[in-house]
């Protein structure tokens, strides 16, 4: 918990529950917002503090996942669907969020129970289930127009603006003598012309936005006991974007068993995991993806997974502003990772787009 933050929790569950003695407990560990799981009696409700510093108007994301969580709830009682969707918990005054006196913004949300995801990190049966969730996920999704969504991170997968900002930290810290890792240098160069393709087929008419998850990784989905998921969490990300930018964020973390905190030499893109992840969103596509979606899929995967090593590497030079480490170098080290997977990524070339083809 931050500085005050007992003090901003109690003013929040006074204003969402009525009450400041409730029990409430930190949920998680995500990377961006502050997270509780408040109890009252038998009742169990999530409260989130929006990061400001991440998201300048929070009250977008709020605004956001109402529309989108509304949306699925509806999809879901007028269909027969596998998924589950959390709903918003208004404030006691009927607000859909709450300002608290140091300007900071709370959101409420029904808990839903689940199980966590395999302790022994992804497997096969895991990647298909993610598969599944994520393919339901954008089926739901498929007729709410990605416009009526508001952008909470702009140019969030733009990665010709991520290259700009790296080569201004670079010429800056240049001035001061600092080196830049000749290493991640080199590799980023050495790329900059091939993650452009999704922006040119975008360009080109040949893709087109859709609403996206934005972040649909193996902690994000919700278990059921018997192992099968039937959700996702974290909707904060929601917004217009590729669906090769969802595809791609998902095989890239799914694919790397080693995880963010790894030695770069271990990593390898799984492409047992990849297999199975896509069989299993193949299977839950309710909607046959075009021939142009499927081939575009091997440079969301390459893509996102350049863009993530390269945006840590810009953090680590500007002093770890962004993400949040534990100590100095960790930026650089997942930095690392990333560039090492993006090359794996690159040695199975032939392998990936076939698997994406075939779905």
């Amino acid at each position: 918990m931050v500085s005050g933050g007992s003090i901003g929790l109690n003013e929040a569950c006074k204003i969402f529950f009525g009450d400041t003695t409730l029990r409430s407990v930190p949920l998680g560990s995500g990377n961006i917002n502050d997270t509780w799981l408040v109890t009252a009696g038998e009742k169990r409700t999530v409260l989130q503090r929006i990061n400001g510093s991440i998201f300048r108007n929070p009250e977008n994301v709020i605004a956001n996942f109402r529309k989108v969580t509304e949306h699925i709830n509806g999809q879901l009682q007028a269909g027969d669907f596998d998924f589950i969707c959390p709903d918003l918990v208004l404030t006691r005054e009927g607000q859909p969020a709450y300002c608290d006196s140091k300007g900071q913004w709370w959101r409420a949300q029904t808990y839903i129970d689940h199980v966590s995801p395999p302790a022994s990190g992804i497997d096969s049966q895991s990647a298909y289930q993610l598969g599944r969730a994520l393919a339901t996920y954008h089926h739901l999704v498929s007729d709410l127009e990605p416009d009526s969504l508001t952008e909470v991170l702009p140019d969030f997968h733009n990665t010709s603006r991520y290259l700009s900002e790296f080569d201004a930290v670079c010429a800056k810290v240049a001035r001061s003598g600092v080196d830049v890792p000749a290493d991640c240098f080199h590799f980023v160069n050495s790329y900059r012309s091939q993650v452009e393709t999704l922006e040119l087929g975008y360009a080109q008419g040949i893709l087109t936005n859709r609403v996206i998850h934005g972040d649909p990784k193996l902690d994000n989905v919700i278990f059921v006991k018997s192992g099968v998921a039937s959700g996702l969490f974290d909707l904060d990300t929601v917004g217009s974007g590729l669906l090769q930018h969802d595809l791609g964020d998902c095989l890239r973390s799914a694919c790397n068993r080693r995880g963010e905190y790894s030695d770069p030499n271990s990593v390898r893109f799984d492409c047992d995991i990849c297999r199975s992840l896509l069989k299993g969103y193949g299977e839950s596509c309710l909607t046959p993806l075009k021939i142009h979606d499927k081939r575009y899929i091997f440079d969301g995967v390459f893509t996102i997974c350049f863009e993530l090593g390269l945006r840590f590497l810009t953090d680590h030079l500007r002093g770890d502003v962004y993400f949040k480490v534990a100590e100095r170098g960790d930026n650089l080290l997942k930095c690392r990772v990333q560039f090492a997977l993006a090359k794996s990524i690159l040695a199975q070339e032939q392998e990936i787009r076939s698997l994406a083809v075939a779905l």
